[in-house]
């Protein structure tokens, strides 16, 4: 094939990437719409939605009376399939008995729509030239799936944070497919040179002023923000490789955390000696403490051994004393009749005293009446005093008794 000299140029242009097909489950949820135009002359608009993804067309119920500021909170299904349409078309329209009213309407790129997980108001416009404005459309986009943009790199290999491509709030992420245009460390815009080829997409069709690239990238340690318009000249966005960077930056991290690794195994080695040292001493105290204990189990042992012996002493004493107890009882029964006997006795004595002395009297009054008879009858001269000798040992029998009773009395007592 020959090509033109014209089109030399572009044989030397990088390469767009180009989106994957996509493969997956859209969600849009058609929330709300407001300030839509108002295309009936009498009475009140019945609003409905039109969603068409290629081939495949699906609608909201119509909103009854619903006039500019319909509701519905009703969600669109798109099953894909290996699908490169990159568009979805919306279109509201009023419900008429005859032919239905364009109400509004708004051409989306699906990478738009799914580049952000939280509702979002989108314009819509009177018809396909995206001129006159017709109120806005409330959508929430979800894709579970793959394909569309590259995905970000996390984190960027030239310090790439952030790039959103779109205009009058039509946005999409196209940081991915920056980070894989990235050349000789820079990022080259041409003069002239359509963004929305450059993406693959066009965000608002007929509309160029307002198509803008908002990128914000490191240089250094700073961050810097550029803006790319539609119309622009030749611009590089000269870049660093942060990936070199984040390797020298983890590498010097290592080093230093081998140095705290170092610090903290000498501290650990530090703190471990000082937990042995007490441990040590703790089993010496612990070694102490038992030994301290097993002397004084000895020494219980001991002490009851003889606390023991002294209950057997004390057992064998109180039966002694209780002998002994007895024998005092019995003693004392026993002298206490000594005691009544001698009482007798004392008794007895004093009435044989009485007696004697009367019979001594006696004697004495007849002794000179019988004294010649006596001899006359010749008893001799011990015959006449033979009474008193007899009376005069059974006092001293009497004494003798006395003298005894007490004695037993006294040693009974002294027992």
């Amino acid at each position: 094939q020959f090509v033109l000299a014209k089109d030399l140029h572009k044989l030397n242009e990088p390469k767009c990437v180009d989106m994957e097909p996509f493969t997956g489950k859209l969600t849009i949820t058609c929330i709300q719409a407001n300030g839509i135009h108002k295309a009936q002359m009498f009475g009140v608009q019945d609003p409905w939605a039109q969603f068409v993804l290629a081939k495949d067309t699906k609608r909201t119920k119509t909103h009854k009376d619903g006039n500019t500021n319909p509701r519905w909170n009703e969600d669109i299904q798109f099953d894909l399939k290996n699908s490169t349409e990159k568009y979805v078309d919306i279109t509201v329209w009023n419900e008429n008995v005859g032919v239905d009213d364009v109400l509004g309407k708004i051409r989306l790129p699906i990478v738009a729509m799914i580049s952000s997980p939280n509702e979002k108001w989108y314009p819509l416009f009177k018809s396909s030239n995206n001129k006159s404005a017709s109120g806005n459309l409330l959508l929430k986009c979800k894709f579970e799936g793959k394909g569309g943009l590259p995905p970000a790199p996390s984190p960027s290999k030239y310090g790439l944070l952030s790039a959103r491509y779109g205009a009058k709030g039509i946005q999409a992420d196209v940081l991915g497919l920056l980070e894989a245009r990235v050349a000789d460390m820079k990022l080259t815009f041409k003069a002239g040179e359509d963004l929305s080829q450059y993406f693959g997409f066009d965000p608002l069709d007929n509309h160029i002023s307002g198509k803008t690239l908002q990128l914000l990238y490191l240089r250094g340690d700073e961050e810097k923000t550029t803006a790319v318009q539609e119309r622009h000249g030749e611009v590089e966005i000269h870049l660093e490789d942060y990936a070199l960077r984040r390797v020298e930056a983890e590498k010097a991290m290592l080093a230093r955390k081998e140095i705290e690794a170092s610090q903290a195994a000498a501290r650990l080695a530090y703190e471990m000696k000082k937990i042995q040292d007490r441990a040590a001493k703790a089993a010496a105290m612990q070694a102490d403490l038992e030994k301290k204990l097993k002397e004084k189990q000895e020494s219980a042992k001991n002490i009851e051994d003889v606390r023991r012996q002294m209950a057997i002493e004390l057992a064998e004493k109180e039966a002694k004393l209780s002998e002994y107890n007895e024998r005092i009882v019995v003693l004392e029964a026993a002298n206490a009749d000594l005691v009544a006997e001698t009482t007798m006795l004392k008794t007895d004595k004093k009435k044989l005293e009485e007696m004697l002395r009367s019979r001594n009297a006696s004697m004495t009054s007849e002794s000179g009446k019988k004294l010649t008879t006596t001899y006359t009858d010749g008893a001799g001269e011990d015959s006449m005093p033979m009474v008193s000798r007899i009376t005069a040992t059974a006092i001293v029998s009497l004494s003798a008794l006395i003298a005894m009773m007490t004695l037993g009395s006294k040693l009974s007592r002294r027992r």
